[in-house]
């Protein structure tokens, strides 16, 4: 009765099981764009993307059921297609303090406890449109690791916020760099009519 009545004075507790990454998952489907034909709206294969869509969310649906998937949402916006999506994992646990609890656990759905999983999952998915799963680089280092051998340099994300910026700089450099060559072209062709005029000056002279 005691620990019943410190319980009630508690109140409720909160039901999500911390963790540095919060309670919700977010997600993005893409794949490179020269799959879907090119790159930019204009250029994709409708069909492709029909295909893309249809297999994205058969697996969305299939691997994160009883209202899992909370949000998904198609953009066009870059050079390729691409699907973002939100996922938020409930999951039941008795406890010898509070009884039965109902809690966010996002590590209770096997693809957001293994993202190794769910890219060979996915990977399975897809090979039935033709697009097959990317380099087993988490393998390889592990496989490298138990050898001895020097590890495999490891890939960063790159921020969108980030690519862009250093996409903006490469374009400065570029147009400098055209400029530059416009300007000296300019100056040639002006030293040239120069020694044009002059000879003209001088042999009509």
């Amino acid at each position: 009765m005691k620990d019943a009545r410190k319980l009630e004075a508690e109140g409720p507790a909160d039901p999500w099981r911390s963790c540095s990454r919060g309670p919700l998952r977010e997600g993005i489907f893409t794949v490179n764009k020269d799959w879907f034909g090119g790159a930019g709206l204009l250029e994709w294969d409708p069909e492709r993307v029909s295909a893309f869509r249809k297999t994205a969310m058969s697996f969305l649906r299939e691997n994160f059921p009883n209202g899992q998937l909370r949000y998904a949402s198609a953009h066009v916006d870059e050079e390729a297609y691409h699907i973002h999506f939100v996922v938020a994992v409930w999951t039941e646990k008795p406890s010898a303090n509070r009884g039965h609890q109902i809690l966010l656990q996002a590590s209770e759905n096997p693809l957001i406890k293994s993202y190794e999983h769910a890219q060979d999952l996915a990977g399975e998915a897809f090979e039935t449109i033709g697009i097959t799963r990317g380099e087993r680089r988490a393998e390889a280092r592990r496989q490298a690791r138990a050898e001895g051998k020097p590890l495999p340099e490891k890939r960063q994300h790159v921020p969108p916020s980030k690519w862009r910026a250093e996409e903006r700089q490469k374009a400065q450099a570029e147009k400098k760099r055209i400029l530059g060559d416009a300007q000296e072209e300019a100056k040639a062709a002006v030293e040239n009519g120069r020694d044009l005029a002059k000879a003209t000056v001088k042999k009509s002279r």
